[in-house]
C-alpha cells in the first residue's frame, strides 16, 4: 500500500492481493482515524494555545500537536530563546527578522584588534563569520618557540580553540597559529630554528 503526500492516508494499489483485503481495509480505516484526530486535535485549546516554558529544556519536555507553537522565554543560553514549532516528535526553532539579521550583518570596514610593537591584526565580521588578517614584523627563531600576538576583542572569540598551519618557505617560519576561545592568539614555531623575517596570512573562523 503507498499514502496520500500531505496526510499519508494509505490506499490499495493494483498489485495489492484480494488475499490482503481485510488486513488493507483495517490499516486505510486507521489511517483515516489518525488523520482526523489529527486535525481534531488542532482544533482543541490545547493545540491552539502555544506551549510557553522558561527554558529550552522544559518545552523539550512538553509534548505538542504537530504544527503548534512554542516559546521559550528565559533560557540562559540566549541562542535558545524565542519561537518554536512542533514537528509531530520534536520542537523546532523557528527563525527570526532579528536571527535573519545577525547572520547578513556585517563590519562596515576592516577593524584594528591588536596593534602591537611587532604587528598589526585586522579582521572583518559578517554574520558569525570572521577574517583576520595578520601582518607580523618579524619572528621567534627558536625551535619549537612560542610568540604572542595578544588578545582579541570580545566579539572576535571562537567557540573552541582553533589552530591554523602557516607554511613559510626554505625552511623558514614553519608555524603552528592559534587563535583560543578565551581570544588569546599566539603562534609556535614548528621543528628546528627557524627564521626572524616578518610574516602574514589571512584565516577564518566562526564566532561564538
Amino acid at each position: 500500500m503507498k499514502t496520500t503526500p500531505i496526510y499519508g492516508l494509505p490506499y490499495i494499489e493494483a498489485g495489492d492481493l484480494v488475499s490482503s483485503a481485510p488486513a488493507q481495509f483495517k490499516t486505510m480505516a486507521e489511517g483515516f482515524e489518525n488523520a482526523l484526530n489529527e486535525v481534531d486535535s488542532r482544533n482543541t485549546p490545547a493545540g491552539v494555545k502555544p506551549a510557553i516554558a522558561t527554558t529550552l529544556e522544559t518545552l523539550a519536555g512538553i509534548t505538542g500537536v504537530t504544527g503548534q507553537a512554542g516559546y521559550v522565554t528565559a533560557d540562559p543560553a540566549e541562542g535558545n530563546n524565542g519561537p518554536y514549532c512542533w514537528t509531530g516528535s520534536a520542537w523546532a526553532r523557528i527563525a527570526t527578522i532579528s536571527d535573519v539579521s545577525d547572520i547578513l550583518a556585517e563590519d562596515s570596514s576592516t577593524v584594528m584588534l591588536i596593534n602591537s610593537t611587532y604587528g598589526t591584526i585586522k579582521g572583518y565580521r559578517r554574520g558569525k563569520l570572521a577574517t583576520l588578517r595578520i601582518d607580523w614584523k618579524s619572528s621567534a627563531s627558536g625551535s619549537w618557540t612560542k610568540g604572542d600576538f595578544g588578545k582579541l576583542p570580545e566579539g572576535w572569540w571562537p567557540l573552541f580553540d582553533l589552530n591554523f598551519s602557516f607554511g613559510g618557505r626554505d625552511g623558514a617560519n614553519q608555524k603552528t597559529i592559534n587563535v583560543r576561545a578565551n581570544g588569546t592568539m599566539d603562534y609556535t614555531n614548528n621543528g628546528g630554528t627557524q627564521g626572524t623575517a616578518s610574516f602574514g596570512c589571512s584565516l577564518s573562523y566562526a564566532i561564538a
